[in-house]
């Protein structure tokens, strides 16, 4: 079995491979959405005692017209891929079946990150490039071997080891499973301890992070709209000043895609005081500085 490379599946806290090697956010010296993350709706069938989106306006979620128009502007923008997540439960949108049909009949690739317990009552699962399970115990493991697409499995380290032994069985016996990553509480990490039999088991550590950029381009090339129906710099914004788990009104970039494009001005991320794109805003910024002799490697 070989082991899962990291760079595949994160970003955050990496290095910023994917940057080097596909370069299409790069376009006439602007920078471009490449990857959108919607927050289709805040509302959620959990309740986790760790969950970053805590207190949020349960209420919130996106209008579906607004939503379809901004989709197809990404798309003529340039954007290759879109990840539905939260926010809340994106399997609680209402029209999500569309939805991914609607951004596959585009020539969008999908990715879903899901608590898993409404796999079985959702269609279109097979038009999805990935899908990742925040793990629990009532996944449907019966969708995950029959649904040929990339399956990871999610979970937040909470000395349960028991119940990660066995989330690391299934992904060992499963083909169609990706890899498993263990994470810290994000505002209470803990040591993660290693595992047996860990070939496909992603460490994630969330205690190594720096302070904000005062250039922060994340927000254009990889922006994300939230169920308020406005866009933001990061999936972190909502700890990266405090731990009130909300999406700070001040860190507004922009009401559409086209607005964000059009700015190309970087988000002040100065008052970030936590941050893991730091190696992604260094690229952005060598890509925006005067270099010459670029021959002479």
């Amino acid at each position: 079995m070989t082991k899962s490379n990291p760079l595949s599946y994160q970003s955050a806290g990496v290095l910023p491979a994917k940057l080097v090697i596909n370069q299409e956010w790069n376009y006439k010296n602007k920078l471009r959405p490449i990857h959108l993350q919607i927050y289709p709706t805040n509302k959620c069938n959990a309740n986790c005692s760790f969950c970053s989106c805590a207190g949020r306006d349960k209420s919130q979620e996106l209008d579906w017209g607004f939503l379809k128009k901004e989709i197809v502007t990404f798309a003529v923008l340039g954007g290759k891929a879109i990840t539905l997540t939260g926010g809340g439960e994106p399997l609680m949108y209402e029209k999500i079946s569309e939805l991914i049909e609607f951004i596959s009949s585009i020539n969008i690739k999908v990715g879903l990150v899901t608590n898993g317990r409404l796999l079985g009552k959702t269609q279109n699962l097979d038009k999805l490039t990935w899908c990742r399970i925040s793990s629990n115990d009532n996944f449907d493991r019966d969708i995950v071997n029959k649904i040929d697409i990339d399956w990871s499995l999610s979970y937040v380290w909470d000395g349960n080891s028991i119940k990660v032994k066995s989330l690391i069985g299934f992904s060992n016996e499963n083909p169609n499973v990706s890899h498993f990553r263990i994470v810290n509480d994000i505002n209470n990490p803990q040591d993660i301890p290693k595992f047996d039999n860990d070939e496909k088991v992603i460490y994630q550590a969330r205690e190594g992070y720096d302070t904000g950029s005062k250039r922060c381009w994340m927000g254009i090339v990889k922006p994300v709209l939230n169920a308020d129906g406005l866009y933001y710099p990061c999936c972190g914004v909502q700890y990266a000043t405090n731990t009130s788990k909300q999406m700070p009104p001040e860190m507004v970039i922009g009401k559409t895609i086209k607005e964000v494009f059009d700015k190309q001005k970087p988000f002040d991320g100065s008052v970030c005081k936590k941050c893991y794109y730091k190696n992604y805003n260094d690229v952005f910024d060598l890509a925006k500085s005067d270099v010459k002799h670029l021959e002479f490697i």
